[in-house]
C-alpha cells in the first residue's frame, strides 16, 4: 500500500476543508479516522483515497468530475454515493440511501464513516450526536448489514452500548 499517496490525499482533501471542525478537531482528524478504519480491515486503494475525499462534496463543494479527474471514476463515485443531497437532513440521508442501493460499492464507506461518527461522538460526550445518530439506523441498518462485517459489528455493538438495537423495524 502506497501509504505516501494515501498521506498526499489526505492533506488534499483535508485542506479543501479549510477551518471546517469536526467538533473540537480539524475535519482532518474524521478524515483520517475513517482512512485508518479503511485501511485496518483490508480496503483497496481506491477505496481509501475515497475515505479521504468522502466529505468533500457535501462540505467543501468539490465536484465528482473534480475528485474523477484526480482519482479515477471509482473514487469519484464512491464519494458521490456518500454524499447527501437536499434541504435538510433527512433529504440528505434519504439521498445517500437512494445511491447506495444504486451503487452499493459505497456501503462500507458510509457504514464505516457513521461506525467513526458514532464512536467519536460517544467520546466526546456529544449525546445530542449519538441520539441523531441512532435514530437514523432504522434508515441506514438494511444496507450496513451488507456492509464489511467487522465494522458492521463493531457499529452493531457500539449502538447497543448506547441504547439502539441496530433493526430495522
Amino acid at each position: 500500500m502506497d501509504t505516501a499517496a494515501i498521506q498526499a490525499e489526505l492533506d488534499e482533501a483535508a485542506a479543501r476543508h479549510g477551518a471546517q471542525m469536526y467538533g473540537k478537531h480539524p475535519h482532518r482528524f474524521h478524515l483520517q479516522m475513517v482512512v485508518d478504519k479503511m485501511c485496518e480491515i483490508g480496503a483497496d486503494m481506491d477505496e481509501i483515497i475515497a475515505a479521504a475525499w468522502h466529505d468533500t462534496m457535501e462540505d467543501a463543494g468539490v465536484t465528482r468530475e473534480e475528485i474523477a479527474r484526480r482519482n479515477g471514476p471509482r473514487v469519484a463515485t464512491l464519494v458521490w454515493s456518500v454524499s447527501g443531497e437536499g434541504k435538510n437532513r433527512k433529504e440528505r440521508s434519504q439521498s445517500i440511501v437512494s445511491k447506495l442501493s444504486e451503487y452499493p460499492g459505497g456501503i462500507t464507506l458510509k457504514l464505516t464513516d457513521r461506525y467513526c461518527n458514532l464512536l467519536q461522538s460517544v467520546r466526546d460526550g456529544r449525546w445530542d450526536l449519538v441520539r441523531m445518530y441512532l435514530k437514523e439506523v432504522p434508515l441506514f441498518e438494511p444496507l450496513f448489514a451488507r456492509g464489511n462485517l467487522v465494522v458492521y459489528e463493531q457499529y452493531r455493538e457500539l449502538c447497543a452500548r448506547n441504547g439502539c438495537s441496530c433493526r430495522a423495524d
